[in-house]
């Protein structure tokens, strides 16, 4: 292994670790529900079909309700965390107190230059910087500014990772197959062995390929489920890290290396 791919590697354990750490800030949003005075009922929530986060330095992440299930249609194509998801709309509400735009100091309030904007059915949601309580942040939609939660910002920062479901493999497993290089498989079928991979959860998702990190193909997987659905799966790996790609995800769920329970041999 060269000094250059050693370093590349290292660097993204270590975003990595930084990634989870955002993550878990990102939960504070859990402890927020009987706080939410002053927000309408989230009629939003009902109505919204659409989901736009735009970041500065990201690509914009967006996702589409179809069948009533919110999707992530970019930068990945895959289900979204409902339980996640549901509470950021609700905190970006219309608020019963609102200031019109013109009374607020918008450059204090980091809603002239803000990094993060979020779009709902294509209507502008700027998120700001906070209020000195430290517990809200400034937010502004259209020539109305109020506050919404301070968590947010640490949700949306999480990316992917924290807006889909991290569950890899679907419910209600009924078969695993593996297949190695050699194009031998090992078909796994017991309740135990299938309780192994049904409880996996990657700690990232990350588009793919990733960048400068090389990982080395090791075998195919595939599922059935409950309902007779067939997925595949590709799995990859290198020293530190296991790398998960379903077809046409465009983004791969990544664990630790060696964490899947089976192999082909």
């Amino acid at each position: 292994m060269t000094s250059s791919h050693t370093r590349s590697l290292k660097q993204w354990t270590t975003a990595l670790s930084i990634g989870l750490c955002a993550l878990l800030s990102a939960m504070g949003y859990l402890i927020w529900s009987d706080s939410r005075t002053g927000k309408t009922t989230s009629t939003a929530e009902i109505e919204a079909s659409s989901i736009r986060i735009q970041r500065d330095g990201f690509d914009d992440m967006r996702l589409a309700k179809i069948d009533e299930l919110w999707q992530f249609e970019s930068p990945c194509n895959m289900m979204a965390n409902e339980q996640r998801l549901s509470p950021l709309l609700d905190a970006l509400a219309p608020a019963a107190h609102q200031y019109a735009a013109s009374e607020v100091d918008l450059e204090a309030a980091g809603l002239l230059d803000t990094q993060t904007i979020i779009y709902i059915n294509e209507t502008e949601h700027r998120i700001g910087e906070t209020d000195l309580s430290g517990e809200r942040r400034y937010l502004q939609r259209g020539n109305t500014v109020e506050f919404t939660a301070e968590w947010v910002l640490s949700l949306v920062n999480g990316g992917v990772t924290a807006l889909a479901q991290l569950e890899i493999f679907p419910a209600g497993l009924t078969r695993v197959t593996i297949t190695g290089d050699s194009g031998i498989s090992k078909v796994l079928s017991l309740a135990e062995d299938l309780a192994l991979w049904q409880e996996l959860t990657a700690q990232q998702i990350a588009p793919w390929p990733l960048g400068e990190i090389e990982m080395n193909a090791a075998y195919k997987v595939q599922t059935v489920d409950a309902g007779g659905q067939n997925q595949s799966y590709a799995v990859y790996s290198n020293d530190s890290l296991t790398a998960v790609m379903v077809d046409d995800a465009r983004c791969a769920y990544l664990l630790p290396a060696n964490a899947l329970p089976h192999s082909p041999s």
